[in-house]
């Protein structure tokens, strides 16, 4: 009892020291040009997962650092604003998908993680806060949902890691202090589960995790049973991130979306050789049509 006392002792410090960093921050700011909104009956949702916030990568196979993060984050903007032009979008959805700091939960995660936990904290929530600014002045509404990842747990023990307590769980909460005086910009909060993202767009149900407790072939299923024993409405669209690749299935009448990476081929990967390039996903939701395209977007 004493040891876990203890060790919940040391994570609540923790978020705290982490909190107070936060307060204290300057932001770093990146510039992007402005362009009017335009009304239309259709959608965007935006899904931004395994950011890996903090990772700094070299070698033949692949070059990742916090100033490339930056110039890929501002190539899916020029990527998302193109698209929003050609679709006239009204709204963007945007999935914080998990993942959003490398962490320091593997040994070859501690190797290649450049940055401290609170940096890579600060960090990613300064670009993701600007990468979401930029999208207020191209939108009429944007729409904030996080699912937070494994890398992010405030412990490398999966087995100690209690629920809630992760970082990524952070980002919001200086999101909302940032955009609180924004009228167009909505941080919204999880009410199935704290891992899991449910919302409505355009009559479709979208249900998000980040992908380390499901799969493509089993997310349905699942969330279906915990939408039936929940009373909320069954999954029209699933969203997961995790295995850094883009990818869409169909399983019954439901659609599976699944979205890449922004750092790319890690040490990890490597050891696995599992071969792939930073990428994410971008699909334009109507009323009569749930996909009316999805983009996958390369951000190399």
């Amino acid at each position: 009892m004493r040891k876990l006392l203890r060790e919940q002792s040391r994570r609540d410090e923790l978020f705290n020291i982490v909190k107070r960093a936060i307060d204290k921050y300057e932001p770093i700011i990146f510039k992007y040009n402005q362009s009017p909104v335009i009304d239309s009956d259709s959608d965007m949702i935006i899904h931004l997962t395994d950011v890996h916030c903090g990772v700094d990568i070299e070698s033949p196979l692949n070059t990742y650092n916090f100033e490339i993060l930056q110039k890929r984050l501002k190539k899916y903007l020029n990527e998302i604003f193109e698209i929003r032009d050609t679709y006239d979008s009204q709204n963007a959805y945007v999935i914080l998908g998990g993942d959003m700091i490398h962490g320091l939960i593997h040994t070859n995660g501690r190797i290649d993680a450049k940055e401290n936990i609170i940096e890579q904290i600060k960090k990613v929530s300064d670009v993701v806060g600007n990468f979401v600014d930029e999208l207020r002045y191209r939108f009429s509404n944007v729409y904030i949902y996080t699912t937070p990842g494994n890398h992010s747990r405030s412990t490398a023990s999966k087995e100690e890691s209690a629920r809630g307590e992760n970082f990524d769980l952070l980002i919001p909460y200086v999101l909302k202090k940032d955009f609180k005086n924004v009228e167009n910009v909505f941080v919204e909060d999880n009410t199935l589960d704290i891992n899991i993202a449910v919302f409505e767009v355009r009559g479709w149900w979208i249900y998000a995790n980040h992908g380390d407790k499901d799969s493509e072939k089993n997310v349905v299923y699942n969330m279906t049973k915990l939408a039936r024993r929940a009373n909320y409405p069954l999954p029209d669209m699933c969203y997961l991130g995790h295995r850094h690749t883009n990818g869409l299935s169909t399983i019954d009448t439901v659609k599976v979306i699944q979205s890449g990476c922004c750092d790319g081929m890690d040490s990890w990967a490597i050891d696995g050789r599992f071969v792939g390039a930073p990428e994410q996903t971008v699909t334009v939701v109507t009323k009569n049509k749930r996909i009316k395209a999805l983009c996958d977007i390369q951000l190399d």
